[in-house]
This record gives structure tokens, C-alpha cells and sequence, in this order.
């Protein structure tokens, strides 16, 4: 058991932190999404144009939906406009 936790402290000593968005980049990508969304731009046209992959931007989009309590896109949109969020 020595051995092993021996290891990990000596891995953890040259482990480095991952790199998070911060919060106003998140909140950039976020209104992006829902402007888009307003527009009637396709999942995949959102995603080049973030640089982002489709499933990421599928998952943010339903993240987006089910925070608004939106079943439509176009519910959430209004939703967003409505709390000031665009």
C-alpha cells in the first residue's frame, strides 16, 4: 500500500490543473447558442461556427431547453428574451 500511495504522490507533485472556461466565456457561448437558436441556424452550422463538436452543442442546447423549462427552440427563445437573457 506504501508503494502505491508513494506513487501517486510523486504523479500528483507534477500533475498540472485543467484549464476551464471562465465564466463570462460561458456566458458569451451561451448567448451565441440561444441567438443562433432564435435564427433558425442548424445544430451543425452552430457548431462550426464555435468551434465546437455537434454533440457538445446539442447537450448545451438541451442543457439550455431544460433550464428555461422550454420544450420547443422556439419556446426557450422566447423564454430567454422574456428573462433578459438576449
Amino acid at each position: 500500500m506504501a508503494l502505491v500511495s508513494d506513487l501517486f504522490e510523486q504523479l500528483w507533485l507534477r500533475a498540472a490543473p485543467l484549464d476551464h472556461p471562465d465564466d463570462e466565456e460561458v456566458v458569451d457561448d451561451r448567448r451565441r447558442i440561444l441567438e443562433l437558436l432564435m435564427s433558425g441556424t442548424k445544430d451543425e452550422t452552430i457548431a462550426r461556427q464555435l468551434g465546437l463538436s455537434l454533440r457538445t452543442v446539442r447537450r448545451r442546447v438541451a442543457d439550455l431547453m431544460d433550464e428555461l423549462g422550454a420544450r420547443t427552440r422556439f419556446q426557450a427563445g422566447v423564454e430567454a428574451h422574456r428573462r433578459g437573457l438576449l
